[in-house]
């Protein structure tokens, strides 16, 4: 099958506005654009130059991303579909708080429609492939439009953060278990191996191949004196794997394989990271978690103190109907 590249969205376009592929150039409007549109959806800005830049690296931005330029040469909308979980196609668009309800972001999801059409092809054979949009649960402008097309309601998710005045706990490890730093290279595939095998149980998780997943090695923010590993003798039971953001630490991924939980190793997991933040003056970190967990993950890190302090959605759309093949319930 030859693949053509999605069409340009143009009919809901305002006028004077185009529609184009981004430039290396205009990173730091874009990233003034989604600081703005985080700033009015959640009340913190958060987007950098720095995360904009790893999120673009395995993007191709003439064929994954679009702005939306208005007439005086302003970017007022972006969107963009990457080429990750082959069955939950991500889909990605903001439009500027001033520039809502103007037919923008209906343009912005027209190309994310057709472009993420183009990645059906990808999936598994007979496999159910659906195309899901992430907002700010108070974003009713954006939940309006995703209702007119068909998309409904699927999950909930919320920021926790926590504020370290003192030091905290100490952590208290399981018997038989030991933490250490990530050492880079030796520990590149056992770690890929232990963390997709404890996110079998995340809720839309699609098993990633080493190689997609070692991509996290290109990213400006991937520092592996703050990736963690909870083993026990040659095993890794669980996993805190971590970057510096300009306001706050942040756990990318926590993860416990099922024969080390409710041995509180997660808990531990979370006590040396705050620790190790702390030692380095970042009294402030941070996590995003499925509302809804299958495994409860928001009860535990309630449990060391953290609290919900953004909450967004998603909603979603069949857009070929077959076999689920991601996470759907535990087993």
């Amino acid at each position: 099958m030859t693949r053509t590249s999605a069409p340009e969205a143009s009919a809901h376009l305002p006028a004077g506005c185009t529609i184009r592929p981004p430039l290396l150039d205009d990173l730091n409007a874009v990233v003034r654009l989604l600081k703005d549109c985080d700033a009015h959806d959640y009340g913190e800005a958060e987007e950098t130059e720095e995360s904009i830049r790893d999120h673009w690296r395995p993007m191709s931005l003439e064929h994954d991303a679009r702005i939306v330029v208005d007439s005086a040469g302003s970017i007022v909308g972006y969107a963009d579909q990457a080429k990750r979980n082959p069955v939950r196609l991500p889909g990605y668009a903001r439009v500027h708080p001033d520039h809502r309800e103007r037919g923008i972001g209906s343009a912005l999801t027209d190309w994310v429609e057709a472009r993420a059409a183009l990645r059906i092809q990808d999936a598994p054979e007979g496999a159910r492939v659906r195309l899901q949009f992430g907002m700010a649960r108070e974003n009713q402008a954006a939940i309006g439009l995703l209702n007119d097309r068909g998309y409904a309601f699927a999950r909930g998710f919320q920021r926790m953060v926590i504020q370290l005045p003192s030091q905290p706990p100490v952590p208290v490890w399981p018997a038989g278990v030991e933490v250490r730093q990530y050492v880079k290279g030796p520990d590149d595939e056992p770690t890929w191996s232990a963390v997709e095998e404890a996110f079998e149980d995340h809720w839309g998780n699609v098993r990633s191949s080493f190689e997609d997943w070692s991509k996290t090695f290109a990213r400006e923010s991937f520092d592996p004196s703050l990736w963690f590993l909870a083993t026990d003798g040659d095993k890794i039971a669980g996993a805190s794997l971590c970057s510096n953001r300009d306001d706050m630490g942040w756990v990318g991924s926590l993860s416990v394989r099922r024969p080390w939980r409710r041995q509180g190793l997660a808990i531990a997991l979370l006590h040396h990271t705050f620790a190790e933040f702390y030692r380095r003056g970042q009294e402030t970190i941070g996590l995003g978690v499925d509302s809804s967990s299958l495994t409860s993950a928001a009860r535990v890190y309630e449990r060391v103190g953290m609290h919900a302090d953004q909450h967004g959605i998603v909603y979603m759309k069949v857009l070929r109907d077959g076999i689920e093949i991601s996470t759907e319930a535990l087993n």
